[in-house]
């Protein structure tokens, strides 16, 4: 009996402490980092306004891609795990796109200006002065989405997910009656998927 009550203890013992590993482990996140060389000392506080130093490419955010020389536009990351990234265009919920670092992945950074879009990229290969590097986490690598209006009377809202551009901020992306917009300062853009 007493062999018995051990055995059951040490079980438990087991099975608690492999759970709290698991949770720990299923409770982190990863984002990618990318990072100009010549800042790699001073990485701490990376923001999207910091475009020469750096930025990070987190979960649920929109980015414009280019992966081994094939563009993706309004790609939404739905999972960055320790070793592989996927996406698919912002309104779909399957993945359509699994790239890893080791991959040759571009970041363009869209600088709309009143409707006229340009890109300007960071890339891996092309660029050797910046690193793309999968970072774990246990603080924030999710973006939130946005409530957005798409009139000034604001009789309708709808949920937007961040779109990053070269113009220091996140353009919120929504949909409407099937239709997909970007809103830039305070026009609205119509945008569609890419085939």
């Amino acid at each position: 009996m007493q062999l018995r009550k051990t055995i059951l203890l040490v079980f438990l013992s087991l099975l608690i402490g492999y759970n709290s590993y698991s949770q720990t482990d299923n409770n982190d996140c990863f984002y990618l980092r990318v990072l100009n060389r010549k800042f790699l000392k001073d990485s701490l506080l990376l923001r999207p306004q910091n475009y020469l130093q750096g930025f990070c490419v987190l979960t649920n955010g929109v980015y414009d891609l280019g992966i081994n020389d094939k563009k993706y536009l309004y790609h939404r990351i739905l999972k960055i795990t320790s070793d592989s990234i996927y996406s698919c265009y912002v309104f779909d919920t399957v993945t359509t796109l699994k790239f890893s670092i080791h991959d040759d992945i571009i970041i363009y950074l869209s600088q709309r200006k009143d409707g006229a879009t340009g890109l300007s990229r960071y890339s891996k290969r092309k660029r050797q002065d910046y690193e793309f590097k999968i970072i774990p986490s246990k603080k924030k690598c999710f973006l939130q989405t946005a409530k957005v209006c798409s009139n000034k009377n604001c009789d309708q809202q709808f949920d937007a997910y961040q779109y990053l551009t070269a113009f220091k901020d996140f353009f919120p992306i929504y949909q409407e009656n099937e239709q997909d917009f970007v809103i830039e300062g305070s026009s609205i853009e119509k945008i569609k998927k890419e085939d």
